[in-house]
């Protein structure tokens, strides 16, 4: 029994499709190894007419359940559980409605008429209000809402051009056969490779084609002359991902945590940059792409990369936010080849320095996956590397899919999957610890 006073309903760890949940028409005392499966009981001394009861959450359309197990007077319906997204509602098909959307904080009501002008009425919400501050494990009955802060911080794509004509290592002005498409002022990358020079230019004119204000061989670069034709790299005046594009993934963090009683707390800042949403200007360490260590080498990591220390230089200095920054292209700094990477983060057990500002932090590009930011979160929570034996439907698998299918890399131990690889066992009560706290 779930008591509404003290206890909540929960969204469901489980993969879907594993068949924990029960059959669709149950034994009475039939049980369920999902722990967050509940049923319908109904006590109906007088009739022996069919029993039914409607289900309401949010404000979607009622279901209508028929209670079909049946003790003495006693009536209960099949087992249901609460899901985050629509491929599980439909995972086990959409006639029984076994699987039902639910978020955090949605009341789950349901009604029962025993007969004509009478009605049973109770509310049940989806966790416990916050200020409960319950993490028991593994009962998720009593589970407080826990609220994830963060900060989007979007920079721009990078442009492509070419010197529409010579310069020597003095001039002040470089001209490109248009910046129509560049960032009022900030950095360029002339030539490629090692080879390459930074350019700061302070101002643009359009009529000519050209930068102006420039202070040539910046950022440890020398100033050299460059022939007509040589490639330039630019900040443009367009986002890495638009607004549409990062609520589509806070909507997969809600979706994904929900399992674990964590909610994105809202409003979330996002930068998009000064007028027009065209991104913030691209970090002169970052106009050639992200670079990031192979791998995580505690306790001997690596300083942060030229990129990280951009991206690190930008940060709050808030100790529990967590900070997401969107870039173009990302890639291994030992890659020679520069393969795009969906994303990389940095947990405090990786930081070896003294700035708070060097860890709890993620990059994704434009490379990502549906599931890739809820992923890097996981690392800034569990603080933690990827780990042998997480199952092919963790969230924290190494290899995270580009789908929501019930089978997919979207599970938060524990659940059978991962129970039975030995991993994620504390994983929920790990990560709700820690979106109170950040670890540090």
């Amino acid at each position: 029994m779930v008591d509404p006073a003290s206890q909540a309903l929960s969204v469901s760890n489980h993969v879907s499709t594993d068949g924990s949940l029960g059959p669709e028409v149950a034994a009475f005392d039939a049980v369920s190894s999902d722990r967050d499966a509940f049923r319908f009981e109904v006590e109906n001394p007088v009739s022996d007419d069919p029993v039914s009861v409607a289900l309401t959450i949010a404000d979607r359309l009622p279901i209508l359940y028929n209670l079909d197990a049946r003790s003495g007077n006693r009536y209960r319906s099949h087992f249901l559980r609460l899901v985050g997204d629509g491929e599980d509602v439909s995972a086990l098909g959409v006639l029984n409605q076994q699987n039902v959307l639910a978020q955090i904080g949605d009341d789950v009501i349901i009604r029962y008429e025993p007969g004509t002008g009478c009605a049973d009425r109770h509310r049940i919400r989806v966790c416990r209000p916050a200020s409960e501050q319950n993490n028991d494990h593994p009962n998720q009955s009593r589970h407080d809402v826990r609220y994830l802060p963060l900060r989007i911080t979007v920079f721009s794509r990078p442009g492509r051009a070419t010197l529409a004509s010579a310069v020597s290592d003095s001039d002040q002005t470089l001209r490109l056969p248009s910046v129509a498409d560049i960032q009022p002022s900030g950095h360029v990358l002339i030539g490629s490779g090692d080879g390459g020079e930074l350019v700061h230019y302070a101002g643009t004119n359009a009529g000519a084609g050209e930068l102006t204000g420039c202070i040539r061989g910046v950022a440890g670069t020398a100033p050299i002359a460059h022939a007509a034709g040589a490639p330039v790299v630019y900040s443009s005046t367009t986002p890495s991902a638009s607004k549409t594009d990062i609520e589509a993934d806070l909507t997969s963090v809600n979706e994904r945590f929900a399992q674990s009683g964590i909610k994105v707390r809202r409003p979330v800042t996002i930068d998009l940059g000064g007028a027009g949403s065209s991104g913030r200007v691209l970090p002169p360490a970052v106009l050639a792409g992200y670079r990031f260590p192979s791998v995580f080498d505690v306790p001997n990591q690596e300083p942060p990369t030229d990129s990280e220390q951009a991206v690190i230089a930008l940060r709050s200095l808030e100790p529990n936010l967590i900070e997401i920054f969107y870039v173009d292209h990302m890639y291994k700094i030992d890659d020679s080849a520069q393969a795009p990477q969906h994303g990389y983060s940095r947990p405090a057990l990786i930081n070896n320095s003294a700035d708070p500002r060097a860890q709890n932090f993620a990059v994704v590009s434009s490379a990502r996956k549906v599931l890739t930011v809820a992923h890097e979160i996981m690392h800034l929570l569990l603080n933690d590397g990827h780990r042998v034996g997480d199952p092919r439907t963790a969230l924290f698998n190494e290899s995270t899919t580009d789908s929501k299918a019930p089978d997919s890399t979207k599970r938060i131990g524990p659940y059978p999957d991962a129970t039975a690889a030995g991993v994620g066992v504390f994983d929920t009560s790990k990560i709700r610890a820690s979106a109170e706290t950040l670890p540090g």
